[in-house]
């Protein structure tokens, strides 16, 4: 391999990590977003609401990250 070609090569694989990284700040970015629009619309539920969705005030919380930020 020409050095040329070995240069390259590197700086391939730095813009894949730069694009990767890139994707995965936006995804969270995403993911957040989504997490604070579901709290916004289940903090804005009555108790008896939140009892339909088998929730209380004390688990919407938990469900958001579970649904929303888990991995």
């Amino acid at each position: 391999m020409t050095a040329i070609t070995e240069n390259f090569s590197k700086g391939a694989g730095y813009f894949q990590q730069a694009v990767g990284a890139v994707s995965a700040f936006f995804d969270s970015l995403a993911r957040a977003t989504a997490a604070a629009e579901a709290y916004d619309h289940y903090s804005n539920m009555s108790d008896a609401q939140l009892a339909e969705h088998g929730l209380d005030r004390m688990t919407v919380g938990q469900h958001i990250m579970h649904r929303h930020l888990d991995a």
